[in-house]
């Protein structure tokens, strides 16, 4: 998935500053799902068996809130004003 946003960003746009933002973006989102696995492992492992619940109160608002934020910093960039 890495190797698309690489290629579309640097297709899409010409300046250097404008890749750093795409492609920065998504490495963003991938250190945030690293970080979300590793606090499950964390929360599974010390609370024993989990809940439902807990599951879903850990993933609900990380995962889409950074991928809102790469969107909207793509649609900002490709579409200036």
């Amino acid at each position: 998935m890495l190797l698309v946003v690489i290629l579309a960003a640097w297709s899409l746009t010409s300046e250097g500053v404008e890749h750093a933002l795409l492609i920065g973006r998504w490495i963003l989102v991938l250190v945030v799902e690293m970080v979300n696995s590793a606090i499950e492992t964390v929360v599974d492992r010390i609370g024993g068996k989990p809940m439902i619940s807990q599951k879903r109160r850990k993933t609900s608002v990380r995962r889409p809130s950074s991928i809102v934020l790469a969107a909207v910093v793509w649609i900002l960039v490709l579409f200036p004003g």
